[in-house]
């Protein structure tokens, strides 16, 4: 059982005995009315707030620490906080999972290179909904980044309940015919119809299958890859590296095939 894993059990455990012991001591002094329940659902609460962020806290350090040696490692520079790479991404070409949500940020950046392209791997959260049903997303992306535009744009990622629903409504989306069993699976869409299926080899087509929930997109000379609300574990950066190298060399083709005017 890994530590996280511990921690959260813990966690758990611990506000669980904090109930036991509000319960007993205010059950001794004969206090069992209305304002008793308030009271042990108010400390209950509270101390579950503290132990949360106390967890978080840990758990946070022990990943940056992670990472940092998994950097060294991989002969990476690495950043716990860079305010330049967020004013790069808020500039660089339009993503759509970065401009979902607000106050996002980037942190945890690993920075190296992979073959001719300029590799970026770093955490990633932002902000949805407000007040109690605000929700904050973490995940990890890759950005891999050439010197020139060799890359039909397109974004690509896991079909949702809603993604169903709008395409009954004429939802604008590029099929894959080869494989109708991955155009169930997976949204793609693309403003050039012609070229954005053509990527989809075999070899691409099996890669996405191998890989669980994976997302990405392309613009110019930019690929960006993830998985939705996941971060990626220290231990698994590397694989995740050479999975988007992977993918992007795939996707590589040379500028005369497709007209990026379009």
């Amino acid at each position: 059982m890994d530590n996280n894993r511990i921690m959260k059990l813990l966690s758990i455990f611990g506000s669980i005995v904090m109930m036991i012991l509000v319960l007993f001591f205010l059950g001794r002094s004969n206090q069992f009315s209305e304002g008793y329940f308030i009271w042990v659902f108010l400390i209950l609460g509270l101390g579950i707030t503290v132990v949360s962020l106390v967890y978080n806290a840990w758990a946070g350090k022990k990943r940056k620490e992670a990472l940092q040696q998994t950097a060294a490692e991989m002969g990476y520079s690495f950043l716990p906080e860079d305010k330049e790479f967020n004013a790069q991404l808020a500039a660089s070409s339009p993503f759509e999972i970065l401009s979902k949500g607000r106050n996002s940020k980037a942190y945890n950046i690993l920075r190296g290179q992979r073959r001719d392209a300029q590799a970026a791997q770093f955490d990633y959260k932002y902000i949805t909904g407000s007040g109690r049903s605000s929700q904050t997303h973490r995940l990890t992306l890759v950005l891999l980044t050439l010197e020139q535009a060799e890359l039909v744009p397109f974004t690509l990622r896991g079909r949702g309940f809603f993604d169903k629903v709008a395409a009954k409504f004429g939802q604008k989306e590029i099929r894959i015919e080869s494989s109708p069993e991955f155009s169930k699976k997976y949204l793609v869409k693309g403003n050039d119809e012609e070229a954005v299926p053509r990527l989809f080899s075999p070899t691409v087509l099996s890669l996405f299958e191998q890989q669980n929930n994976l997302a990405c997109e392309a613009s110019g000379n930019q690929l960006l890859v993830y998985r939705p609300d996941r971060t990626v574990k220290p231990e698994d950066t590397r694989a995740f590296l050479d999975t988007a190298a992977q993918l992007l060399e795939l996707m590589r083709r040379p500028a005369y095939d497709f007209d990026y005017a379009r």
